[in-house]
C-alpha cells in the first residue's frame, strides 16, 4: 500500500500556509462586520465630510472582495454647488492609493448628479486635491444642470466608462457615453492640464 509522505520543509509550509490563509479569513470575517457597524459608518461619514469639505451621507457600507468597498444610498454634496446622489456607489482600493491616491475603480449606479452652473463657473480660489482615478463605471445616470433652482438641461439614461482621469494634475482621458436622447454614442480623448481642458 502507498503512503503519502511529506518532506519536513513541505509540512512546515502547508501549516504556514494554513495560518496565513487562516488569518486572513479572521481579518476579512472581522473587517465584514465591522465596516457594516452604525459606529463605523458615522465615523466614516463624519471623517470623509471633514477631509472633503463636502457632506458625505450613505445607508450601508459593505466590503467586497478582494479590495473594494460598496456604499449604499450614497449622497455626497456642496450646498449651492453640486449634489449627487446613488443607489449604490462600489469602490475598488489597491494598496497603492495610500501613496499614489490613485483609486482603481470607481462604479455608480443609478446616480443623479446635480451641478449649479453659477457656483460651478466661479474662480476657486482653494487648491484642487490631487487624485487620480484609473477607471469610472456609471450605469443608469442622470446629469442635470441647474442656475440657482432652475433646471438648464437634463440628461437621462446616461451609461459611461472612463479611463485615467485624474484631478489637479495632468490628465488623459478617455470617456464613452450612451446618449439615449440623441439616440447615439459619444466618445470623447482629451489630454492636458484639467485647467486647460
Amino acid at each position: 500500500m502507498y503512503r503519502f509522505f511529506m518532506t519536513a520543509p513541505a509540512r512546515i509550509a502547508l501549516k504556514v500556509l494554513g495560518v496565513f490563509l487562516t488569518g486572513l479569513v479572521l481579518i476579512y470575517i472581522v473587517l465584514f462586520f465591522w465596516l457594516r457597524s452604525a459606529q463605523f459608518r458615522g465615523w466614516a461619514q463624519a471623517e470623509l465630510s471633514a477631509r472633503s469639505g463636502l457632506e458625505v451621507h450613505f445607508e450601508e457600507l459593505t466590503l467586497k472582495l478582494p479590495f473594494g468597498v460598496v456604499a449604499g444610498a450614497i449622497q455626497v454634496s456642496k450646498p449651492n454647488g453640486f449634489s449627487l446622489r446613488a443607489a449604490r456607489l462600489a469602490l475598488c482600493l489597491t494598496p497603492s492609493v495610500l501613496w499614489s491616491n490613485t483609486f482603481h475603480e470607481v462604479t455608480a449606479e443609478r446616480p443623479v448628479l446635480e451641478v449649479n452652473l453659477d457656483e460651478m463657473l466661479r474662480p476657486s480660489t482653494e487648491p484642487s486635491a490631487k487624485f487620480g482615478l484609473r477607471r469610472l463605471n456609471v450605469g443608469d445616470g442622470l446629469l442635470v444642470l441647474k442656475r440657482g433652482d432652475v433646471t438648464v438641461f437634463e440628461l437621462p439614461n446616461i451609461n459611461l466608462n472612463a479611463q485615467n482621469l485624474n484631478h489637479g494634475q495632468q490628465a488623459g482621458i478617455h470617456v464613452r457615453t450612451d446618449v439615449p436622447p440623441l439616440k447615439g454614442e459619444a466618445e470623447l480623448h482629451l489630454s492636458g492640464l484639467p485647467r486647460a481642458l
